[in-house]
């Protein structure tokens, strides 16, 4: 009785265990604009469709963003070879090579406008890649 007592014990802790880390894992991507620096990044959903734009002085590229078929909770963005993103909080998005991520927070006072660029993406059914140089012959 004893033994069969403490296996249930044990079961009952692994389940709570894997509900517990089910419960941790990544939230899916949040609209918004997130940065380190002078390095933006903004995540914009139109339907089921994701779009990236990362921007900087230098300048931006805007992307489309699939989910990751090898990783859960992981996405990829469409033209960046080894760069993925992932919601670790509705407050802070992670991206980068798997093994290197780089925290963004989010950046609640930046305008969350969509450029021209982005709502492109956005209203396309194909996989999409535009990068626009920055500085003075930027647009």
């Amino acid at each position: 009785m004893k033994k069969t007592l403490a296996s249930l014990g044990v079961m009952a802790l692994c389940l709570a265990s894997f509900a517990g880390g089910k419960a941790a894992s990544a939230f899916p991507l949040q609209d918004g604009i997130y940065r380190v620096g002078s390095k933006y990044i903004q995540i914009a959903q139109q339907n089921e469709r994701i779009c990236f734009r990362g921007f900087s002085m230098r300048g931006a590229t805007i992307a489309s963003v699939e989910p990751d078929p090898e990783r859960p909770d992981f996405y990829i963005i469409n033209g960046l070879d080894n760069t993925v993103l992932t919601q670790q909080d509705i407050d802070t998005l992670l991206i980068g090579p798997i093994n290197r991520l780089l925290k963004y927070p989010a950046d609640y006072e930046f305008s969350r406008s969509l450029g021209e660029d982005l709502q492109e993406c956005l209203d396309s059914t194909e996989p999409f890649y535009k990068q626009i140089s920055g500085g003075r012959g930027g647009r």
